[in-house]
């Protein structure tokens, strides 16, 4: 497009001139004014980010450790002039590779690989909110998993982030920064305030998916796999699942029943006779981000876990969600049978309107558009949406224990975003003339509604404090107690002689070696992976 083009055209002078503003005034020009465009932008980066770097450094330490000497740290927390060296000089070696990311960045909008507008008009207000919104939760979602995994996968700790926790530790440049990311650690804070133990607000754990008490417990019960547990869970459940298998089959039967078609007169075209639009969200992604996304995440948590309870029953409330909600949206759309905003050229494609004596419509398109556009309410993508994701959303605070009552509000990042999408789905619809603004809040509403019911029939509330787990766990847990103390109680009446080599079948926990090694590991922090 023309616009197009000349925004570009005036980003990459603008560009250019930012580029001989940095460069002319630190290098002569016979160094870099040869270099290629992509060149010159980032050595303008590198050279600006290293500046910024050391007077906001200078700046920061003279604030940290003159003005506000004993204040937020003693005087013994002074770094040495080595580890000053050590921080700035890791901090250089990683200043190109920072750099380089603005440059790839502005790069992509020169060659007009992204959607790029000059004025906020070209987007709308709404959109450009809307954007900024999914920026800000896509980086808080990004940053933490990309970093948690960083941690969690040996070679890319040992060759590219060990690095960082070089100088991330007391006495050093960065004092406010822990010896772990607050988002993978899980030791307790410490209260006392001296050279030695110092610690700082960002020793609080910022996500504690698994509190201790779980990892006691995990140590006490043992892992149940798939493989170790799977089919005895799913006999349990068999009326569960047969049911689920119904509701698929009344949910075929409903796509194939004929909606109501209700009145729609000459009068009522004012609001029906929007644009004949395609789908913003297709159908065909709506399971796909509904279902197959929170089964792959309940998977990747199972393999963390190895808890098949969690995993079976995640999945089961997950297509309960969706299958009751299915049925029960396609239920109301054909009894209600109210047209949609386009219907006016659904039923006459040619925009030649024909009525009959009692100013009924009567409609010449295809029959299979005009059947369909007498399903507007309520919204299908939109209550499709939040039952899968609001389960999803329901499902994640328990596991990061998001309503802990200790104020991170990066939790509630990773909640809203499920929500977040559902309910940028929801407003696809409207723009497309899909659905009226009413269709879509009753879609969502219904999936919200059914969603919370069918994760509280197998999981505890959010605000829980074992909210982590599934009721199915916690009853297994209390019967392998009361197993193993019913057998300690018959070992003390009985007298055997086992006991004093570590209880009566290996069910003595108190004594049992093993399970000593596990609790202590607990109390470490080291918990085996199952």
């Amino acid at each position: 497009m023309a616009v197009d083009s000349e925004y570009l055209m005036q980003f990459v002078e603008e560009t250019s001139f930012y580029n001989r503003i940095v460069l002319s005034h630190l290098l002569p020009s016979n160094l870099w004014d040869p270099l290629p465009h992509f060149l010159q932008t980032w050595l303008r980066n590198y050279l600006a980010g290293t500046l910024l770097y050391f007077i906001s450094g200078f700046l920061w330490c003279f604030y940290i450790y003159y003005l506000k000497l004993n204040v937020y740290l003693p005087r013994e927390a002074i770094p040495t002039r080595k580890a000053m060296l050590l921080q700035i000089s890791v901090a250089m070696k990683a200043m190109p590779w920072y750099t380089l990311l603005p440059t790839v960045s502005e790069y992509m909008i020169e060659s007009g690989w992204t959607k790029c507008y000059s004025r906020i008009g070209e987007v709308s207000w709404f959109l450009y909110f809307v954007s900024i919104a999914v920026y800000l939760v896509l980086v808080e979602f990004g940053i933490y998993w990309m970093h948690r995994e960083l941690h969690d996968i040996k070679p890319l700790y040992k060759y590219l982030h060990a690095t960082h926790h070089i100088y991330n530790k007391q006495n050093t440049l960065s004092p406010f920064a822990d010896e772990q990311s607050p988002a993978v650690t899980n030791r307790e804070p410490e209260i006392s305030v001296t050279a030695d133990n110092w610690v700082s607000p960002s020793d609080i754990p910022l996500i504690e998916p698994f509190s201790k008490e779980h990892k006691m417990r995990e140590a006490q019960l043992g892992a149940h796999t798939v493989r170790s547990h799977g089919m005895t869970l799913a006999r349990t459940h068999m009326h569960d699942w047969i049911i689920l298998v119904l509701l698929v089959v009344l949910e075929c039967i409903l796509l194939i029943i004929h909606p109501f078609y209700r009145f729609v007169g000459k009068d009522m075209m004012t609001d029906l006779s929007y644009p004949l639009k395609s789908n913003t969200v297709p159908i065909w992604s709506v399971p796909v981000y509904a279902m197959l996304l929170p089964l792959v995440i309940f998977i990747s948590i199972y393999f963390r876990r190895r808890d098949v309870y969690d995993l079976h029953h995640a999945v089961l409330g997950l297509l309960y969600s969706v299958l009751v909600t299915a049925v029960l949206t396609d239920s109301i759309k054909n009894a209600v049978g109210r047209p949609r905003p386009d219907f006016f050229w659904r039923c006459f494609p040619d925009g030649k309107a024909v009525y009959d004596t009692l100013g009924d419509v009567i409609c010449h398109g295809d029959k299979s558009v005009i059947r369909e556009g007498h399903k507007s309410f309520p919204s299908g993508h939109t209550s499709w949406s939040f039952a899968g994701l609001g389960f999803l959303s329901l499902y994640l605070s328990g596991k990061i224990q998001a309503f802990d009552g200790k104020g991170h509000v990066a939790k509630l990042c990773i909640v809203i975003l499920p929500l977040l999408v559902a309910a940028l789905v929801g407003i696809s619809r409207v723009d497309d003339y899909w659905h009226h603004w009413q269709d879509v809040f009753a879609g969502g509403l219904l999936g919200l509604v059914v969603s919370t019911f069918c994760y509280l029939q197998f999981f505890p509330p959010p605000y829980h404090t074992e909210a982590w787990g599934p009721y199915a766990y916690f009853q297994v847990l209390e019967a392998a107690r009361a197993q193993a103390q019913a057998a300690e109680n018959g070992v003390a009446q009985g007298g055997n002689g086992e006991e004093e080599d570590g209880g009566f079948m290996g069910l003595h926990l108190v004594d049992n070696p093993s399970m000593r090694r596990e609790e202590e590991d607990v109390e470490a922090g080291r918990v085996p992976r199952g």
